[in-house]
């Protein structure tokens, strides 16, 4: 992959933002490069050339590179005249920043399979992958899996058994790494001259200064997963069973940690400990009725997850905006102060002094801050339907998520209570206490209100159980009788609709449940409504 990007800006020094800088120039150019080589060996084995030993082995080699750069010229202080818009024009350089960086991983790899008769299958794999984001003492780490599965159904004593069509037992133990980081985390990075506006020069010379900790001991995030499975089906697969569950544990965890910020940071990437997901899916499908040219399929997926941190460095809690990792807890709890509701005498803001809920505050600072509840759902999934009648068809699918819980950052601003008195308010502050003996949840309204009423608490926290309409297809497949004198050999008519209806549990939640875990992700458009006509032919 190679990109390519120049910009160029000016702004003339007349009117608008320009006439502040007298006008302005920038230009920017930056450059992407990316490759990946892959080479591989596949050497297929048949012992005795009678297919009851088989195997196939592949052995390789994969790297990649990606290079990136970027410079950007500003200046400032032109002349009212429209063919002079370069920077080098400007009377006054403003700033000039480059940058670049590189990334490389290669790796040698080997996976096998052999199989019995079909009836038993083994396999493994093992790879040792080395990535320049680690210092040169922990660039290199070995991953291997193995794995083994039972095809109960091409077993000899399977064969009188009609009503079975398929039973299958899988399981696999295996490690895999993970080097998601920047580039060089493992380094300290230092900026010079003038960058985002900051200027590191002294005295009329260059300068610079540390912008980032770096850390040569960073090594590998290590995961190692237990998978087990079932897979059953019967009556000529008209009805399907899958099993899985599964145990994966994750060691050395790359994450920031909190520093001192006497050091002129907050934090730094280190391994910071261990964490586990275990969980299962269970998928259910089938076709419940097949008679007389009407047919329903229909599918059921359940998956559960459960999440807990095993270790941290010396054992001690790190706190990230309203989300806290505590051993023995969710990677995704929150951590914050719980919301008492308001005072119905006053108006005032109330929340609880501690986890207890037994005594109540008007003073946000006096209010301790809870680990409890997370953004983690307990159960996911999602059901199918298929109804057929003749050429006509209905396909819906419905996901679901309960168990998780949602929190609206932006409530800040837009149920301020009076704090930022400019910004748009949702419907809800209409319902603010306005006399004594008013039973509300929303706290009276003060001008520019520096109560604190609407900082991080558990009053803009809410359940983020849902379900989603989240497709419905109606078609019509014309029979080939018709179509074959106009050389077709297959014509289709749809619409489809997305999205169309959304079931939310907590009717107080201000936005899409699918927005995200912090609410409106910075106004990005939710999920929207599509409706949508088409035609599929074949010749």
């Amino acid at each position: 992959d190679y990109n390519n990007l120049e910009e160029d800006t000016y702004w003339n020094p007349t009117y608008g933002d320009g006439a502040g800088y007298k006008g302005l120039s920038a230009r920017y150019y930056t450059r992407y490069f990316n490759w990946i080589w892959t080479n591989l060996v596949d050497y297929h084995i048949d012992i005795n050339h009678n297919h009851n030993w088989t195997g196939n082995i592949k052995a390789g080699y994969e790297s990649q590179k990606s290079q990136y750069y970027n410079s950007s010229a500003t200046t400032t202080g032109f002349p009212a005249n429209y063919n002079v818009t370069v920077p080098s024009n400007g009377s006054t350089p403003l700033e000039a920043f480059g940058t670049n960086e590189d990334y490389t991983v290669a790796s040698l790899l080997a996976l096998g399979d052999f199989s019995y008769q079909g009836k038993y299958v083994v396999s493994g794999s093992f790879r040792r992958d080395g990535s320049s984001r680690f210092g040169s003492d922990n660039r290199y780490g070995n991953f291997w899996s193995v794995g083994g599965t039972w095809n109960g159904q091409e077993e000899a004593f399977f064969k009188d058994i009609n009503w079975i069509s398929v039973l299958r037992a899988r399981a696999s133990y295996g490690t895999t790494g993970n080097a998601n980081i920047g580039n060089y985390n493992w380094r300290n990075l230092y900026s010079y001259g003038i960058y985002n506006g900051v200027s590191y020069n002294y005295n009329g010379l260059g300068g610079s200064a540390p912008t980032s900790v770096g850390n040569p001991s960073l090594t590998w995030e290590t995961n190692k997963q237990l998978d087990l499975g079932l897979d059953f089906s019967v009556f000529k697969d008209r009805l399907s069973l899958t099993v899985d569950w599964y145990n994966r544990e994750a060691t050395n965890l790359l994450l920031d940690q909190p520093t001192s910020l006497t050091t002129g940071f907050s934090s730094f990437t280190n391994n910071v400990g261990s964490m586990r997901n275990r969980g299962f899916e269970v998928t259910l499908s089938g076709t419940p009725v097949n008679i007389g040219g009407f047919k329903w399929d229909a599918g059921l997926n359940i998956s559960k997850n459960n999440n807990k941190i095993l270790a941290l460095v010396d054992g001690k809690d790190q706190v990230n905006g309203s989300f806290i990792n505590r051993v023995g807890m969710d990677v995704q709890t929150f951590y914050l102060r719980q919301w008492a509701g308001v005072d119905p005498a006053t108006g005032d803001a109330l929340w609880y002094t501690d986890g207890t809920k037994t005594q109540t505050t008007t003073s946000y600072n006096a209010a301790q801050q809870v680990a409890k509840y997370s953004a983690s759902p307990k159960v996911f999934g999602s059901f199918t339907s298929t109804f057929t009648y003749k050429g006509v068809s209905l396909d819906g699918l419905l996901y679901y998520n309960f168990g998780n819980y949602i929190r609206d950052s932006w409530a800040r601003y837009t149920q301020s209570d009076g704090y930022d008195p400019s910004e748009n308010r949702v419907a809800s502050q209409l319902n603010r206490w306005q006399k004594p003996g008013d039973m509300t949840n929303t706290p009276k309204y003060v001008f520019n209100n520096s109560s604190n009423s609407s900082l991080e608490s558990t009053r803009f926290l809410y359940k983020g159980d849902y379900v989603r309409l989240r497709e419905l297809t109606l078609a019509y497949t014309f029979p080939t009788s018709l179509i074959s004198a106009a050389k077709l050999s297959s014509l289709r008519f749809y619409v489809r609709g997305t999205n169309l209806a959304t079931w939310v549990r907590d009717k107080n939640l201000p936005y899409d449940p699918e927005a995200g875990i912090t609410s409106q992700t910075n106004f990005n458009i939710t999920m929207p409504k599509i409706f949508t006509a088409g035609i599929n032919v074949g010749f």
